[in-house]
């Protein structure tokens, strides 16, 4: 995401904590889930939506509820090996867009965390 600021654009895509402190936030989770087999909840800073992942066996169960209302509004199952090659490739495609806008984006701190989630995630698919 790029701002406009006197006709200069500045690169916001990692230097805000919106999106990549959400996409890290998941990775992350997904990657304790593997780990440890414990429920893991995404709580978005700002927003009254939470999200739980579960894991079942080879299944990825992704449930959403509000922090006010304690009931879900949506579950979806996913073949948990398949949900992750999916997310890898949307992340590759993530960060790929990132170094295309800024050649030095990887000695920022979020991009190097990112980059080191998705290694340990396509370690867990290998």
């Amino acid at each position: 995401m790029f701002a406009n600021d006197n006709n200069e654009d500045e690169l916001l895509f990692f230097t805000t904590t919106g999106h990549s402190t959400i996409v890290g936030d998941f990775t992350s989770k997904l990657i304790t889930l593997h780990q440890t087999g414990k429920s893991q909840k995404l709580d978005p800073f700002g927003n009254a939506d939470i999200l739980t992942l579960e894991k079942s066996r080879s299944k990825l169960i992704i449930s959403h509820s509000k922090k006010i209302e304690k009931n879900s509004r949506w579950l979806h199952t996913f073949n948990f090996t398949e949900f992750l090659a999916a997310y890898i490739k949307a992340l590759q495609r993530y960060l790929a867009t990132a170094k295309k806008a800024d050649t030095n984006i990887e000695t920022i701190k979020i991009y190097v965390y990112l980059k080191e989630g998705l290694d340990t995630l396509q370690a867990i698919i290998k």
